[in-house]
């Protein structure tokens, strides 16, 4: 019935074996529902695949991982570089987010940081954003390159829709200011 693959079927078979008995023992005894056993044993097939696929792409992609040179990227003469981040201790939990601004040679410029009492990563990286966009407009910094580790970020203010998402007005406000009459743009980095 099972065939083998780069996992061992047993150990996987055994803990949801044992899962889906103790949830069809606990429907009986708190909902008085019977569960039929060829559900029982279909839901064991279908979880055991799951978690064996599951393990097995995990364990490929550990093994195809390559090291990676990361260092600061320089702009071209004139422009400025920026570089955000969000941070959490839980998520949701305690938020941090801050980024900092230098010239195309890598002189400091300014820096920020704030906190956020209880948020998620999602908002102090949105959060991190709209904070350092503002502080290059109300500067009079142009042609600005933005770095940011969060690629869902870079797909948020690029495809959202601002009507619907929860950070809605924060990505309104980054939209805003990335469309006023500078150079913006928006990139992706690994944090080392």
């Amino acid at each position: 019935m099972w065939s083998h693959d780069n996992v061992d079927k047993l150990s996987i078979v055994i803990p949801i074996t044992m899962w889906t008995i103790w949830c069809a023992r606990n429907a009986k005894i708190f909902d008085d529902i019977n569960t039929p056993l060829m559900a029982s044993l279909s839901k064991i097939k279908e979880m055991t695949r799951d978690v064996t696929q599951a393990f097995n792409s995990m364990h490929k992609k550990i093994t195809s991982i390559q090291p990676q040179l990361i260092s600061w990227h320089k702009g071209p003469s004139g422009s400025y570089i920026l570089n955000v981040d969000g941070s959490a201790q839980t998520n949701p939990g305690m938020t941090g987010f801050g980024g900092l601004i230098r010239d195309s040679d890598g002189q400091f410029m300014r820096g920020f940081h704030d906190n956020i009492d209880y948020s998620n990563i999602l908002h102090a990286e949105i959060l991190a954003l709209m904070h350092e966009i503002q502080i290059c407009w109300e500067e009079g910094l142009g042609d600005i390159i933005c770095y940011t580790d969060s690629m869902h970020i870079i797909h948020l203010i690029q495809h959202a829709d601002v009507s619907t998402h929860h950070y809605g007005n924060e990505i309104a406000i980054i939209r805003k200011y990335m469309a006023k009459d500078w150079t913006f743009n928006l990139c992706h980095t690994f944090i080392g």
